[in-house]
């Protein structure tokens, strides 16, 4: 899992994992006690999902992301600037993988592929509440907050509920 995840092609390509480029940064180099052939490739993966390191790019999956190889520049994006609910999670100490599995579980929720290395936008389906989730590693937080649906009060369910959401998930994490 280390040699894929510090793979330099991962942090080049912007934490996207080809599938078909698993034999050639698996493979057998001088001093390694381990081999890693073909049919094992599948079997990492599926770890790697399970300890929440990546998650699928295609239903058939034949790339997967690696969040913690995220571009640490935030992508252009425009977010409400009003009527918003804002929530902190202040951290003694902020492990550097709580983010990066935070995105892994609501990845299906991202909005518009919306993603960088300390931060996400998420669109919740049901209710149309987004939310931008970010990490400050120096202060120590994660930041949320979410924007209603235009048509409703920000203090109205679908806001509220939203933000219990990424909490209840952040809470799991942690």
């Amino acid at each position: 899992v280390y040699r894929i995840v510090n793979s330099p092609q991962i942090t080049r390509s912007g934490g996207v994992l080809e599938l078909a480029d698993l034999d050639r940064i698996l493979a057998q180099r001088e001093g390694d006690v381990f081999s890693y052939p073909g049919h094992k490739h599948r079997y990492i993966i599926e770890l790697m999902k399970k300890f929440e390191l990546c998650y699928p790019l295609d239903p058939v999956p034949t790339r997967v992301l690696i969040p913690g190889k995220l571009p640490a520049a935030p992508p252009e994006f425009q977010f409400p600037g009003t009527g918003l609910l804002r929530f902190t999670l202040q951290y003694d100490f902020l492990p550097a993988g709580v983010l990066p599995r935070f995105i892994v579980r609501m990845h299906q929720e991202i909005h518009r592929h919306i993603q960088w290395l300390d931060g996400v936008v998420l669109a919740d389906p049901g209710s149309g509440a987004t939310a931008l989730v970010t990490c400050d590693k120096n202060e120590k937080r994660i930041d949320i907050t979410v924007a209603h649906p235009e048509d409703t009060n920000p203090r109205e369910p679908a806001a509220r509920d939203y933000l219990k959401v990424i909490r209840h998930a952040l809470r799991d994490i942690n």
